[in-house]
Order: C-alpha cells, then sequence, then structure tokens
C-alpha cells in the first residue's frame, strides 16, 4: 500500500446530525470507526449552518492539521431540476442562464441566491442540474482555509446514491426513491434517459405508507405503467452505511409498481444500457497527487535526463563519423583524380620525367668525398679498388676490386666491417685471374650505407657526379 501524506476526512451533513469518518495519513493509514455527532437545529435559521457548526467543534478537537475533506450534502439543502435539450444553447453564458431559467419556473426569485451546475449529460437528452445556496459554499470554503483542508469531492446525496445504482438500472422504465426523514427526491427514466426528478416532502409518521403513496402518484403523474421498476433507496442508518451507503445491492429494494418483488439477478443492468454517471460537484480543486505520481514524475525527468545525454553523445560520435567519412572520401577523389592523370600518355611521361630527376638529384646531393676516403683508407696495399657503384634508393654501395689473395680479401672484409659508414657488408662473388701471372682475386662486395643521403625530391639541387667511379692503384710490385 502508498503511504498517504495527507490525512483524509468523509463527511455527511444532514439538518440534525453530522457523520465523520477519518483516515489519517502514514505508511500504512489507518481508518477510524465513523462517528456521528447529533444537535438540534437553530430556530428561525436555515438548515445548514447547525451541521456547519458541529463540523468545525470536531475540527477543533481533532487536531488533524492539512487533509482532504469529501463532503456529501442531504438533499434538504439542495434544489434539483431537468434540462431540456435545446439547439439554441452553444456557450457556457447561454448554457448557465437557460439553465437559471428553468430553475425559477419551479422555485421563482429566490434562484438568484443560488449557485448552480448542470451534468454535461449525454447530447440531444434531458440533462440533470442542482442548486445550493452560495452563502453555504462560501462558508464551506471558509471553514476549508481556517483549518487547513483541501476540499476535493462535494456531493448532493441523491448524486452520491445514483452513481452507486445507475449499474443496477434495469428496463425501459424505472423509477428511484431516495429517501431520508423528511424529503424524497423521486426521479424517473424512460429508455435510459432522464425523464423527471422532483423533491417531496415525506410523513416521517405515516413511514412506509406516505413513500408508497408518493411513489404511486409520482408513476401516475409520469404515466408509468405496472411494468415499470421501483428501486428505492433504504438508507442503513448506521454511521458507516450514511457513509458507505449506495454502493451495494442491500441498500435498494427492487420491485414493480404492483407490489410484485422483481428477482435479484435482473437488478444489475447491462454495461451497454447503464446510464452515465453524474459528474456534479460544487468543488473545484483538482484531485491529490499521490506518490505514485511523484515517482512516475520523478522517473519521467531521469528517463528524460538519460535520453538526451546519450543523444548528445550519439550526436557527437555521428558528426565524428562524418567529418572522417568526408575526409575518406576527398581523399579518395584526390586519389583518383591524381591515377587518372598519372594513367595518360602525358602523367607516365612526367613520372619518368621525375623519377630521373629524382635519381640525379640524389647523386648530385652525395657526399663523394667522404664516401671515398672510407673506401680507400681501408684498401691497404694488398687491395686494388676497381669500381665503386652507390644506390641512392636503396641506399646500398657496390664496391669492385681485385686482392693479391683470399687472405687479403676477407682482411679487407673485416676492415669494411669495422667502418661506422657501412652495415652488412658481404662479398657477392669472387673469382681467381688466371690469366695474370700473379692469379690476383677479383670480387665483390656489397654494404648498406649508413650515411647515405635523404630520400631525394626534385627540389634538391647539388653538384654532379658520375654513376661509376673507376680507380686504380699502382701495383705493389
Amino acid at each position: 500500500m502508498l503511504p498517504s501524506w495527507r490525512n483524509r476526512i468523509r463527511v455527511v451533513l444532514q439538518p440534525t446530525q453530522i457523520v465523520v469518518a477519518c483516515i489519517k495519513r502514514g505508511w500504512r493509514p489507518q481508518a477510524s470507526e465513523p462517528q456521528t455527532f447529533t444537535f438540534e437545529p437553530m430556530p428561525g435559521e436555515a438548515a445548514w449552518p447547525s451541521p456547519l457548526a458541529a463540523l468545525r467543534l470536531w475540527l477543533q478537537e481533532a487536531k488533524l492539521g492539512s487533509a482532504d475533506i469529501e463532503l456529501v450534502m442531504a438533499d434538504q439543502f439542495v434544489r434539483y431540476a431537468l434540462i431540456p435539450p435545446s439547439s439554441e444553447v452553444n456557450t457556457p453564458t447561454e448554457e448557465e442562464s437557460f439553465s437559471r431559467i428553468c430553475f425559477e419556473k419551479s422555485f421563482g426569485d429566490v434562484v438568484a441566491d443560488l449557485a448552480i451546475r448542470v451534468d454535461h449529460g449525454e447530447y440531444g437528452k434531458p440533462r440533470i442540474a442542482f442548486a445550493v445556496e452560495r452563502a453555504l459554499l462560501e462558508a464551506l470554503a471558509a471553514l476549508a482555509r481556517e483549518y487547513k483542508l483541501r476540499l476535493m469531492a462535494l456531493q448532493p446525496h441523491f448524486v452520491h446514491v445514483f452513481n452507486g445504482w445507475r449499474v443496477r438500472q434495469n428496463g425501459d422504465h424505472a423509477l428511484l426513491a431516495v429517501a431520508d426523514s423528511t424529503r424524497c427526491i423521486l426521479a424517473t427514466f424512460r429508455q435510459g434517459a432522464w425523464h423527471s426528478i422532483r423533491a417531496v416532502t415525506v410523513a416521517h409518521a405515516q413511514g412506509e405508507d406516505s413513500l408508497q403513496q408518493a411513489i404511486e402518484r409520482e408513476c401516475l403523474l409520469q404515466g408509468l405503467t405496472d411494468a415499470a421498476t421501483i428501486h428505492r433507496y433504504v438508507p442503513n442508518l448506521s454511521a458507516a452505511g450514511l457513509i458507505n451507503g449506495g454502493k451495494s445491492a442491500a441498500d435498494f429494494l427492487v420491485s414493480k409498481l404492483n407490489g410484485e418483488p422483481v428477482s435479484a439477478s435482473l437488478t444489475v443492468a447491462k454495461r451497454r444500457r447503464a446510464m452515465p454517471a453524474i459528474h456534479l460537484d460544487f468543488a473545484r480543486g483538482l484531485p491529490p497527487i499521490r506518490l505514485v505520481g511523484y515517482v512516475l514524475l520523478t522517473l519521467g525527468i531521469i528517463a528524460g535526463v538519460v535520453t538526451t545525454y546519450f543523444y548528445v553523445q550519439l550526436h557527437n560520435e555521428l558528426e565524428s563519423w562524418q567529418s572522417k567519412w568526408q575526409s575518406l572520401q576527398h581523399a579518395r577523389e584526390k586519389s583518383e583524380a591524381e591515377s587518372a592523370r598519372k594513367n595518360t600518355p602525358e602523367g607516365e611521361r612526367l613520372q619518368a620525367e621525375l623519377k630521373g630527376a629524382n635519381k640525379i638529384i640524389a647523386r648530385l646531393a652525395t657526399s663523394w668525398d667522404g664516401l671515398f676516403r672510407a673506401v680507400e683508407s681501408v684498401a691497404g696495399e694488398d687491395i686494388t679498388l676497381l669500381t665503386i657503384e652507390p644506390d641512392t634508393e636503396r641506399n646500398e654501395i657496390q664496391i669492385t676490386a681485385e686482392a693479391k689473395n683470399f687472405t687479403a680479401m676477407l682482411d679487407y672484409l673485416k676492415r669494411i666491417q669495422a667502418l661506422p659508414s657501412f652495415a652488412q657488408p658481404q662479398i657477392t662473388n669472387h673469382q681467381i685471374q688466371q690469366q695474370d701471372p700473379q692469379r690476383p682475386v677479383r670480387f665483390s662486395l656489397t654494404a648498406k650505407w649508413v650515411d647515405a643521403p635523404a630520400k631525394p625530391t626534385v627540389s634538391a639541387l647539388a653538384a654532379p657526379a658520375p654513376e661509376s667511379v673507376a680507380t686504380k692503384q699502382p701495383s705493389s710490385e
């Protein structure tokens, strides 16, 4: 069960008594037993000041603080009328004027001091209306402000009973009689629509005989036949019965006009034929927001914040991917344009010229003096250098030389390996020169050029150098 944050009070106002039921707030609201307070009406005054004075005394003793209150007024404080349908009434102002005219036909000039409410009802059918003294409403509003009460509902007793009875209405013709000690409200219905409503005085001393006579007279005036169903509300005079009256089938006696009883199984109307509830209430306040409302509101706010956060994150990620896609698209288009340009005869010619120019620039940028000095410094007397061929594209150098013997060739290889300018030197081939009487060993040596110049570009300029450098040292012989 959800907790209640405000006390709740239900009150039945009658000319000689009030019935009060209270549900105190808390995690487990506890409903108190309804209490009845009787009193004698003040002579020479209206009927409603005495019950309001009794309610004020109870509120002073209860000391509930802020609370929600629902009131049911005895029909002695209310006047009823039936408003016929009219095609000339279109606006709320016209409806109020038309309903006031209908009340004046029944009650005279006293209507000027009444506040009137009209039920919305069904289109094209008569609608019920009721009126209450403005002074009573003003006194209730002042009482609510004084004790910090929130007026949630203010309904006449007949409306309270009718809304519980309407699903039991059966048959095309029916009469509902709602009586108390001195007054009875008689409402008749035809074809599921309002036909008439009237308040009559019932002699308390005559009891059921007086009520039966009033019912028979009303049926005769309204033209109801013996087949009409009569529903009599029999109030439970206990406090609980007055608070919850009209909600149980046991509260009604159902019979035909001739007194023939009606089976209980036929007293519940089919849903499609049940009359609409009466939405007449002088309390204009909104219903309280329960804890579930606050919880749903909080969850909705949290869900909105989380959704907004993820939306912003996904939006930023989407923009990032779109930017990357546009960059890749631009690069692809540029690459395709360059490829298309290269594939043309003119483009192929330019590429060949650029390649040749880069080779020339690489040779021009090479530090030939340092290269020659490094190679010649380890040659010695047993080695004769024939050619030095640097490959600037592969950062390699190829040396062709003659050694007196294999030992001299291997010693030269070791000396080249010791130079920091070269890496991974190795002999690729060697051959003994048989035609030479001294039979020298001619060999080729390759090594990685560590101090090679940077990759050439067409903008680099340097002094030219030959592709192959041949040098001949004098023979040691």
